[in-house]
């Protein structure tokens, strides 16, 4: 088993840290504002690509061939869909809906069940995510079935299974594909850099690229934060997106900061799926914060964020302490 990297779990600390301060700042009617933009502008690549990186790092060499340690690629997927998809339906279709109305209306359980099931509206993240390691499984099993070992051919498996996606989204319209196809390229770079240490190097350790990109985050940020409604606005997010990826692994993975702040965001990045199914209960009431400035905006609207957080994890503590509601509601990522 490979040893855990600290940095890893801080770093997702952090990116869980990021989706519940940008549903803050959305629920207290900040959604137009330039912190908002620039969240949205990579949080949710950042996850994507973290969550790559972790299965590759974790289950590179151990899915599909022989060893100890081997898991087939259909044992791979039940043991995701446990771990995503069961929370997932658990909060989308009982616990959310019964225990924690937040959609402001009587229960209709057939636009729940169209939301949950066809729409990816409800926990979109999870579904989209399991999708992704679906994904992945697929490219695993025909990597290991034709002894794939050149880049060029696993480029080719990882387009075609793109082009696969793509097929269905035109076919059925389902969301879902979608939300796949939109995060697909940080996922697989996730990937790539858990299973290539030269990649992962350059990510992590390469200042050139680092400095390339962070200038070149700065000015596309300067130039579209807030335009997300032009023609071009799902490239200018994408291409943040991917920007911030080198920044943050390496500033993450280089960067020194006091350990009780490395211990806080490590304990978070544990605890991201209950985190994140949880916290939505939380974020009413907020919009009669008033807070236009944006000096004031971060601290606030961080503190907020944080007692959230801190509230989802005791929740989680307490629940856990029964192993099986643990395992059933709040999974892993």
């Amino acid at each position: 088993m490979k040893q855990r990297l600290e940095y890893i779990d801080i770093l997702r600390g952090f990116a869980i840290f990021l989706v519940v301060f940008g549903h803050v700042l959305e629920h207290a009617g900040l959604k137009d504002g330039f912190l908002f933009h620039l969240i949205y502008s990579f949080h949710m690549p950042l996850f994507m690509c973290i969550s790559g990186f972790v299965s590759a790092y974790v289950y590179h060499n151990r899915l599909c061939i022989n060893g100890i340690d081997k898991i087939g690629g259909g044992k791979f997927i039940l043991k995701k869909f446990n771990a995503i998809m069961i929370p997932y339906l658990l909060w989308s279709l009982v616990v959310r809906p019964l225990f924690f109305n937040t959609y402001h209306t009587n229960l209709q359980y057939d636009k729940i069940l169209m939301g949950t099931l066809v729409d990816n509206t409800s926990y979109w993240f999870l579904p989209s995510l399991f999708g992704l390691l679906v994904c992945y499984a697929v490219y695993k099993m025909v990597r290991e079935r034709f002894a794939v070992n050149k880049i060029g051919w696993e480029l080719s498996i990882v387009i075609g299974i793109f082009a696969v996606v793509a097929l269905l989204f035109k076919i059925s319209h389902i969301d879902l594909f979608r939300s796949i196809m939109s995060y697909y390229i940080p996922f697989w770079i996730g990937i790539f850099m858990g299973q290539y240490h030269r990649l992962n190097s350059l990510m992590t350790n390469n200042s050139t690229l680092f400095g390339i990109c962070l200038i070149a985050f700065c000015l596309i940020e300067g130039l579209f934060v807030g335009r997300m409604d032009i023609a071009l606005g799902k490239a200018v997010r994408l291409t943040t997106g991917l920007l911030a990826l080198p920044i943050l692994f390496y500033l993450f993975s280089n960067i020194s900061m006091p350990a009780t702040i490395n211990k806080v965001f490590s304990t978070i990045g544990r605890e991201t799926l209950g985190i994140y199914v949880m916290h939505f209960t939380l974020l009413s009431n907020l919009a009669i914060i008033s807070c236009n400035s944006l000096a004031i905006q971060i601290p606030v609207f961080a503190l907020i964020s944080m007692v959230i957080i801190g509230i989802c994890l005791i929740a989680i503590k307490i629940l856990g302490v029964n192993k099986t509601i643990k395992k059933c509601l709040f999974g892993t990522i």
